[in-house]
């Protein structure tokens, strides 16, 4: 696939366009992804950059280009002092959010390796069994 064939925008604009730069990442061509790459450089110059990629990791049907936002918002968050309060605000409540509605599951990775169990593994599993914890007691987390 040719940098022709997946189309980048020139700049970033909108989530959308950002949509499709973080999908340039993951796509198998060199040339795609340094284009990709360079266009995102260009984007995370501004703290505005952090909610753009919260957006996308929220709203984003892709489960690679939402992986992808949340990899830029960790690499980007020494730009958190820079945004307003409000943007702040919604990001910490929002996250919260994300992780609790995130249906996807990465944590097979750790079965085989307890010491490697993270935080982000065990938030996993514990939402996986959530559904039957519900069912046992009528609510989930009813202290919460």
């Amino acid at each position: 696939m040719t940098t022709q064939q997946y189309h980048l925008p020139n700049s970033i604009t909108n989530v959308h366009e950002l949509e499709q730069v973080l999908g340039g990442l993951l796509i198998p061509n060199s040339q795609v992804v340094q284009a990709a790459e360079q266009i995102l450089r260009n984007f995370t110059a501004d703290a505005r950059c952090l909610p753009a990629f919260f957006t996308t990791l929220q709203a984003s049907h892709n489960p690679g280009v939402k992986q992808m936002a949340a990899i830029m918002m960790r690499s980007y968050v020494k730009l958190w002092n820079s945004l307003d309060e409000q943007s702040k605000n919604t990001i910490k409540v929002g996250l919260l959010d994300c992780l609790l509605k995130e249906r996807t599951y990465v944590y097979e990775l750790y079965v085989t390796n307890y010491t490697d169990f993270s935080f982000e593994a065990l938030l996993s599993q514990l939402l996986e069994q959530s559904p039957s914890m519900k069912s046992q007691s009528g609510t989930i987390w009813p202290s919460f």
